[in-house]
């Protein structure tokens, strides 16, 4: 059996504790939304890359006569 810890406080996907007053939890949404500003961008620009990679290797390379 696995025993339970009682007075353990519910944390985020970031392992982060709970916030306690609405004050930290705007803070917090400010946070990430600083850290995730520019994700659309910077995902087709990586897709862009994907595709140019992609089409670098799948053309054949002529023979030097």
């Amino acid at each position: 059996m696995t025993e339970r810890v009682t007075n353990a406080r519910p944390r985020n996907q970031l392992g982060q504790p709970a916030t306690n007053t609405p004050a930290e939890t705007i803070a917090r949404l400010r946070e990430k939304v600083t850290k995730n500003h520019g994700g659309a961008n910077r995902e087709r620009i990586q897709a862009q890359i994907s595709v140019e990679i992609a089409s670098k290797v799948q053309k054949p390379q002529r023979k030097a006569s």
